[in-house]
């Protein structure tokens, strides 16, 4: 009697398990759902032995997803196992700090753990997520202890171990191909990048891999494969990587779009998200996980949209390589919509939600690859434009380069008792230096100017100053007022432009020197009986400058053997590869190393020590202009 009693007793706790418990299913899985599940939040021990004797304060649970970070949950569920295989509990989450899994065998409690907090080889079952084995009996009453350091999904799974493991081999393949075809765009890409060393193409391969990582810390194979001794990384790790992918994906998006150029507020925006995703991985490594987690979700959300946003205004400003751009970011800002809003707690955990963004980012990397071969064609497009652009341009500066020769003396006087040598270097096709001679018997008057800057614009304003010049003839001994005749005539003309010059005027009957200097550098006299160069730094106020404008004038007795340089600032402001300029130092050297050469070798000298500092077959910074007056 007392026999079939106790066996009646087994069947009504039996039954009372199968009302709530969770069946093994003898193929695929069954979702452990919430409303099976007791929970029990922060109980304020830590011991199974204890936390079974409070089974009473257990509450159903409402839902097991969206755990509050920072506490410590305890669960139990009963489960009931039909078939004589061995049953696998999957606790499926990204991130999950610590799950601990006890239950009773042979009188004993069994206890096994897994989560990132612990070192992958610890693992009993070697899965990306924590995944245990429970023992082969008809019923089983399991506790888990969870842990959470940010809010994240959770689902429960019991799992036939053959289906578990041909399961587990599927998304292994998946995964495989998802990282192969990422890992062939990053690999293909960088070869592009070496080959055309575009910015464009650099930002998008740092993109793919700090969003591949990202993708590797949520799905484990990060603290698989990467660093499976290093617990409590991968946290750090998903942060860190999402900031870098949020911070190359603005970068890639500015150059591509080449708002730079053509869009203030898009070019700050992208400036300003790419700064905030690199300060928010920095950040999050000293921030509270919950806050760096929420932060880097939200900031997802906006970058996303406002690079669509700026792909939007490019492909209406005409720029045609923004289509694929244009869809393959709608892909991914989809894909990371959905995955952020549910992390938020919006949208519901299911498969598409969770891979919304692995498919969302696939789609945008083949896209983007294409945007960016239609970019290559559109800047061949542009470059086969601009080639012809460039013959026409060269045509147009052949044809200024033999205007401009034209308004430059033809040859240097012939002044009784002078020699006189002169050399003129524009830094580009055409410059803005100028120099001429006004002459009559023995006297001789000599203007060098320099207009600020060079190229087309300098040179049409020094064809000005010729013109005006020609028109002072009646001026040409009084240097002062050659220069204020410059002054009244130019001003109204160059608007904001400025003009420096120096007039010389040499009267040989007298051996005397004349000399007027608006705003430009001293003249230079080589006093061969004292082998001393002399400086005549008298300098008036540049040509155009406003307001009250006065030149004074110097004079100076000139002696046999006198060398007398005149020059622009393009001589002694030439740089190296260093940035050191010529200077004058060395400029003053030269000239007392040439002082005993003829005018003619000692200005083809001083020119070649220019050309020696900077290289000769380097690009002038500025227009030359050196003439050598030396008196017989």
């Amino acid at each position: 009697m007392r026999a079939w009693l106790s066996i009646f007793g087994l069947l009504l706790a039996a039954s009372a398990i199968h009302g709530d418990a969770v069946t093994v299913p003898r193929t695929g899985f069954a979702e452990v759902e919430a409303g099976k599940v007791f929970i029990l939040s922060d109980p304020g021990v830590d011991s199974v032995e204890e936390i079974t004797k409070r089974e009473k304060d257990f509450k159903p649970a409402t839902t097991l997803d969206l755990l509050d970070p920072g506490k410590v949950y305890w669960a139990y569920f009963d489960i009931v196992n039909p078939d004589p295989g061995m049953p696998v509990l999957e606790a499926r989450s990204d991130l999950l700090h610590r799950i601990d899994l006890y239950f009773e065998q042979d009188g004993r409690m069994v206890q096994k753990s897994a989560g990132i907090s612990l070192p992958f080889m610890q693992r009993e079952i070697a899965y990306r997520y924590s995944a245990f084995r429970l023992p082969m009996k008809p019923t089983i009453r399991v506790y888990l202890r969870l842990e959470f350091q940010i809010r994240q999904h959770m689902s429960l799974k019991l799992w036939n171990e053959k289906w578990f493991t041909q399961k587990n081999r599927r998304e292994q393949l998946i995964l495989g191909v998802y990282y192969g075809i990422v890992i062939a765009m990053a690999v293909y890409n960088l070869f592009v990048f070496l080959s055309l060393r575009s910015v464009s193409y650099m930002h998008y391969v740092l993109y793919i891999i700090s969003f591949a990582l990202y993708q590797t810390t949520l799905n484990g194979i990060s603290f698989e494969y990467f660093w499976p001794q290093t617990a409590g990384l991968d946290i750090k790790a998903s942060f860190v990587s999402a900031g870098l992918s949020i911070m190359f994906a603005a970068l890639f998006a500015r150059h591509f779009l080449g708002v730079e150029k053509r869009s203030r507020f898009f070019n700050f925006a992208f400036l300003g998200s790419a700064a905030l995703a690199g300060l928010w991985a920095a950040a999050s490594l000293i921030l509270p996980f919950q806050t760096a987690n929420v932060m880097g979700r939200v900031l997802g959300s906006l970058v996303v949209p406002l690079i669509i946003a700026g792909s939007i205004w490019a492909l209406r400003d005409g720029y045609k390589p923004a289509r694929y751009f244009l869809i393959a970011w709608t892909f991914l800002l989809i894909g990371v919509l959905m995955f952020s809003l549910t992390g938020l707690g919006v949208l519901p955990w299911n498969p598409a939600t969770r891979y919304s963004m692995q498919l969302g980012s696939v789609v945008e990397i083949l896209l983007l690859s294409l945007a960016l071969g239609d970019r290559i064609n559109s800047l061949r497009e542009q470059k086969d434009a601009a080639v012809t652009r460039t013959r026409e341009l060269t045509a147009e500066l052949q044809i200024a380069k033999r205007i401009q020769s034209s308004i430059l003396p033809e040859s240097n006087p012939q002044i009784e008792g002078l020699r006189i040598e002169s050399a003129y270097r524009p830094a580009s096709e055409v410059g803005g230096d100028f120099y001429d001679f006004h002459t009559e018997g023995k006297m001789v008057g000599l203007i060098v100017a320099d207009v600020c800057g060079h190229g087309v614009g300098a040179a049409l304003i020094a064809s000005m100053v010729k013109i005006s010049f020609a028109n002072l003839r009646s001026h040409w001994k009084e240097p002062d007022e050659i220069l204020r005749g410059l002054h009244r005539s130019m001003s109204p003309r160059i608007r904001g432009q400025f003009i420096t010059a120096c007039y010389a005027f040499v009267d040989m009957n007298m051996r005397r020197l004349y000399f007027s200097s608006a705003g430009h550098p001293p003249v230079l006299i080589w006093r061969r009986r004292e082998k001393r160069l002399h400086e005549l730094g008298m300098r008036g106020p540049v040509i155009g400058w406003p307001g009250d404008w006065t030149c004074p004038s110097v004079s100076w007795d000139l002696e046999p053997g006198d060398r007398l340089v005149l020059y622009t600032d393009g001589i002694f402001e030439q740089r190296n590869q260093k940035g050191e300029m010529f200077g004058f130092d060395r400029f003053y050297e030269s000239i007392s190393a040439t002082s005993e050469l003829t005018t003619k070798d000692a200005a083809d000298a001083i020119l070649s020590a220019v050309d020696s500092w900077h290289k000769k077959e380097d690009q002038l910074e500025d227009d030359v202009t050196l003439i050598l007056l030396d008196i017989e």
